[in-house]
């Protein structure tokens, strides 16, 4: 059976993976992906979906075909401003990206890795961009800034938050999706995941890594993982080379 083996960055909202994809069972997760490669496969109940680049409906149940060439895998979080535009287009359905474009991304995943690829991604598909902020700004900084000065007991909760910053749980919401087009929970659930698998990366046997990154224990990092990736963290962490949480750009 063929592990994974690649290379993963996270950032808010958006993780990439690049490399060989694992044997997937069907399995359905919450994040929109976007597959190029060349000759992607991917079967859902809707019957066999073939292209250069597939973006599948965030909850659909699919399988992707397992390919002997690098791929890119994007994922995108659905409740960004970037994952609803995506995912009103999509409609439920399996998109192909025109020929053109999933060519290119192809060509530029395997000349230049992920991170140019989704370049080329958001500049032929505008909605994948991210938002511009709309709301006061800062809100997101001063969230980062709660969150770095409490080192020996990491701030993972929205109320937690909202205290520290003298606000309500419902207006520093509000607040942070204006400026960073995602919800707050959301966001937070991607540091988390950030955190997590860092720490596994770095050595930590993935109990140590759950509870530093705000999980409750493994299992709980587990459901979350297998919910938003539809992949577990054992899965990847024994085949796994590198990692950057620098964010797509």
């Amino acid at each position: 059976m063929q592990g994974w083996a690649g290379e993963i960055r996270l950032g808010d909202g958006v993780a990439l993976f690049h490399g060989l994809a694992g044997d997937q069972h069907a399995h359905s997760h919450h994040a929109i992906q976007i597959c190029a490669g060349g000759g992607i496969e991917v079967t859902a109940d809707c019957g066999a979906t073939v292209g250069a680049a597939l973006a599948i409906p965030a909850d659909l149940r699919h399988r992707l075909a397992p390919t002997s060439r690098p791929v890119m895998l994007a994922y995108l979080d659905p409740d960004s401003s970037a994952g609803q535009a995506v995912g009103a287009l999509l409609a439920g359905r399996i998109g192909t990206l025109d020929d053109t474009v999933g060519e290119r991304l192809a060509a530029m995943q395997r000349q230049a890795g992920p991170l140019r690829a989704w370049a080329v991604a958001a500049a032929a598909f505008p909605v994948l961009s991210p938002a511009g902020g709309r709301g006061p700004a800062g809100t997101v900084a001063r969230v980062q800034a709660v969150m770095a000065a409490a080192l020996d007991e990491p701030v993972w909760r929205p109320r937690d938050l909202a205290r520290a910053l003298d606000l309500s749980v419902d207006r520093l919401g509000r607040l942070f999706r204006a400026e960073s087009g995602m919800q707050l929970r959301s966001w937070l659930k991607w540091q988390r995941l950030q955190a997590a698998i860092g720490l596994a990366l770095n050595g930590e046997d993935l109990t140590r890594a759950a509870h530093g990154a705000g999980f409750a224990d493994q299992a709980h990092l587990t459901r979350t993982m297998r919910a938003t990736f539809g992949i577990s963290p054992s899965s990847l962490f024994d085949r796994q080379r590198t990692v950057s949480f620098k964010p797509p750009a």
